[in-house]
């Protein structure tokens, strides 16, 4: 609201601001646009070791939850808005818990040198409550794993010292607990400290770790479109009917308030107007001049700056949806992103967003080991880096898709330069490795058996689902990547 003001003020004269309704929010083509892109968590993702893919362990299954996913699809939309994002891993009760943290709330970043697009060092602004008074009010969390034997964690008071404000460690007041932890920091594993905070980035190659701040256009854009639009309001409220004026006479009724330093007198535009004459001997004369806004031409107008915005926001003019009569579809002042366009998007964002998951699952997986898995009950997880594989959720093809590539696959197969594997994963791009892995068991099977029990379609691991999607009960590589 307050950018909008502020937007408000450098576009428009004061005079003409008090003439003006507030802020109209409603419209957010930056949201829009980028809420509409972010699209490759709306179904979980799978997740498996690298080394072994058909592997479906309990701590597998624990750092690959749904509710991982869930919050992935946030941390996606703030990495696409912002540039960047963080997403932070906690270990509550005897279960993993993932939460999505804007950019803006994170500053003092420390690259790590071993991992150049990751940190190993921020400072985190974050609401706490006091553990005594419960009052809650903002502190700032201080992580750093930089000197591995001796690692950070504070919280820092912001108190306000001769005019500037300087932040003051208050961690023995406001996280007393943290006296019992080794080196005064909650998270080990294997003798090194866990940091739990992965950084997610809307592109690779940066030269900055942390540059959430760049690429202002559609910010920029949308504050514009904020203020056109609120200018659209005043003039369908006191410009779409014609205006009229009394000369030598007197309103009777009506109200008078003011309006831009000046008093207006205001009628109702359907009641009859009484008129009383100033004059004596003279006529009271009433003047009427056209309407002095068109909506239906302003709003045009409005469109077509928020479709500009689309090209500036690194869209190609074919990824905005097009409707028959060949203009720019655009929802009331909204970028409506065409499904060409929005899988691009996806594919572009792919690559990166893979590396932090891999991350974070090696991040988990260490959080795991030390604080949620019960020793001798379950295997520990691999820590190490490229231990995990992540592949995002992808639509099954269409009939038609899947007839064409199945044709092709048979033709490369019969020629010997595809193998069964690759076939299936070529016709079924949705399916995990462990899904093929089954179903190619499936097929080993019956070209064993030609006859099988009536009701029957594989061992005692085959799925039961007639849903030729659905994954193999006991054969997910990841929990809850596949709903039951």
């Amino acid at each position: 609201m307050e950018d909008a003001e502020c937007r408000l003020h450098r576009i428009f004269h004061g005079d003409i601001i008090e003439q003006l309704p507030p802020s109209e929010l409603g419209s957010n083509p930056f949201r829009s646009y980028h809420a509409q892109i972010s699209t490759t968590f709306r179904r979980a993702a799978d997740l498996w070791l690298t080394r072994n893919p058909t592997s479906a362990t309990r701590g597998l299954k624990a750092i690959g939850h749904d509710r991982r996913w869930a919050v992935m699809a946030q941390v996606e939309l703030l990495t696409r808005a912002l540039g960047e994002a963080f997403c932070r891993v906690d270990v509550r009760g005897d279960e993993l818990h993932w939460e999505a943290v804007p950019a803006s709330k994170v500053f003092d970043v420390v690259r790590d040198p071993a991992r150049p697009e990751q940190v190993s060092g921020l400072k985190y602004m974050v609401r706490r409550a006091h553990p005594v008074s419960g009052v809650v009010r903002w502190v700032v969390d201080h992580w750093d794993v930089s000197d591995r034997g001796a690692p950070v964690f504070a919280v820092l008071l912001p108190v306000k010292v001769d005019e500037t404000t300087k932040l003051v460690d208050a961690t023995a007041e406001w996280m007393p607990e943290s006296k019992d932890w080794e080196q005064g920091y909650p998270y080990w594993w294997d003798g090194a400290p866990i940091l739990p905070w992965v950084l997610y980035h809307a592109r690779l190659g940066h030269p900055e770790t942390f540059a959430p701040f760049e690429g202002s256009e559609l910010v920029n854009g949308t504050l514009t479109t904020s203020v056109l639009m609120t200018y659209w309001l005043e003039g369908m409220r006191d410009g779409t009917f014609p205006v009229r004026g009394v000369v030598d006479g007197t309103i009777v009724h009506g109200t008078v308030q003011p309006k831009g330093g000046q008093q207006q007198q205001v009628v109702s535009r359907v009641s009859v107007v009484k008129i009383r004459s100033d004059s004596q001997g003279r006529q009271a004369v009433v003047a009427s001049w056209p309407k002095t806004m068109d909506p239906d031409t302003y709003f045009g107008a409005v469109q077509s700056y928020v479709q500009m915005l689309a090209l500036q926001a690194g869209m190609s003019a074919q990824d905005v949806a097009v409707t028959s009569a060949g203009m720019s579809r655009v929802a009331g002042v909204a970028i409506q992103v065409s499904r060409a366009g929005i899988e691009r998007a996806r594919q572009a964002i792919k690559p990166s967003l893979m590396q932090s998951d891999e991350r974070m699952s090696e991040v988990c997986a260490a959080m795991w080991n030390a604080y949620v898995r019960t020793p001798g009950a379950a295997a520990l997880l691999p820590t190490a880096a490229n231990s995990y594989t992540v592949q995002y959720a992808i639509d099954p093809l269409t009939p038609d898709e899947i007839r064409t590539r199945t044709d092709s696959a048979v033709a490369q197969m019969a020629a010997g330069i595809m193998s069964r594997v690759t076939a299936m994963a070529y016709v079924h791009p949705e399916w995990t490795p462990a899904r093929i892995a089954h179903e190619t068991k499936l097929i080993d099977d019956e070209g064993e058996s030609d006859v099988r029990p009536e009701g029957t379609t594989g061992g005692p691991d085959a799925a039961t689902s007639t849903d030729p999607g659905a994954d193999p009960a006991g054969a997910e590589a990841s929990s809850g990547a596949r709903a039951a």
